[in-house]
């Protein structure tokens, strides 16, 4: 069979599917192979409808209703079986998100939720919960000259963050913000009106760089923005909410692995609380916020 050679997070990637996402890799080595066939269910699991799961140590099954069915195991393997004739670009959103990042998981990576940056050879991050605008401030740095390191997952090996693929999800608010047309970009599932945005390699940064900076972003009813260092507890507990698919971490049984490497990001990065306003503010005054702060370390 026909296999394809990528990279991402600074693994070798062999699958038996195309990903119009990844970057071209070696087939030198394999590091993650990824094939298409059957994945039974456990005879013991209890499945809700939608999106559930099962993990235990070295092993994660993902189901997401009319999509596919992910076994990640080993933190070299993955498995996919599509169910009821689901495209393949909705196998690979998932496969490329919460089963990746189960993958890198296994490999005892630190995993949080967030898109990066470098500028000067160093990363900046920006952690927070879904919608909080973490994508699109990424993406507007990147427009202001820095370069992209990854998208939505945080990858973290000791203090180097692991380059993802070259590739930006962006609501058409933020589209229309930056002056792209929706129409130029495919959705990144029918359904749903969030597009995929490929990034310029000469906007990219395809190697691993050291962790500089973490923005902590959160949201307020209020109408103020505020920022501010982070301490302490203040500090671990930020960056703990930030965790990617914690859910996935304590299933695998890897939670005291996790909650040390975060204690140790804390002992060495500054990390800086950003809450802004859930409605109403520019996303060019969140920019100015964050390079006024970026220049005056």
């Amino acid at each position: 069979m026909k296999t394809y050679s990528y990279t991402a997070y600074g693994l070798a990637i062999e699958s038996e599917i195309e990903f119009r996402e990844l970057s071209h890799g070696s087939s030198e080595k394999t590091d993650v192979y990824i094939q298409e066939a059957k994945v039974p269910l456990p005879s013991n699991g209890q499945w809700g409808e939608g999106t559930d799961f099962h993990a235990e140590e070295g092993k994660l099954l993902l189901v997401v209703d009319g999509v596919a069915r992910y076994l990640a195991q080993g933190g070299i393997e993955i498995t996919f079986e599509r169910l009821n004739d689901a495209s393949y670009d909705d196998v690979r959103l998932f496969l490329l998100g919460s089963v990746l990042g189960a993958i890198l998981m296994q490999r005892r990576r630190l995993v949080l939720h967030g898109s990066v940056v470098s500028s000067g050879g160093k990363a900046v991050a920006f952690l927070g919960d879904s919608g909080v605008g973490k994508s699109t401030l990424a993406a507007s740095l990147v427009k202001a000259g820095m370069a992209l390191l990854s998208d939505d997952i945080c990858s973290i090996s000791g203090i180097e963050v692991d380059s993802g693929f070259p590739q930006s999800k962006l609501w058409l608010d933020s589209l229309d913000w930056m002056g792209l047309s929706e129409n130029e970009f495919r959705r990144v599932r029918p359904q749903f009106e969030k597009r995929a945005i490929p990034i310029d390699l000469k906007d990219f940064h395809s190697s691993s760089c050291p962790l500089e900076r973490i923005f902590v972003l959160n949201k307020t009813a209020g109408r103020s923005l505020v920022v501010r260092d982070l301490s302490g507890t203040r500090k671990f507990l930020g960056l703990s909410e930030k965790s990617y698919r914690l859910q996935f971490v304590e299933g695998m049984g890897l939670s005291r692995l996790h909650f040390q490497q975060i204690a140790e990001l804390a002992k060495t990065v500054r990390v800086t609380e950003v809450i802004r306003p859930s409605d109403g503010m520019p996303i060019n005054r969140l920019v100015s916020a964050i390079l006024e702060n970026l220049e005056v370390e």
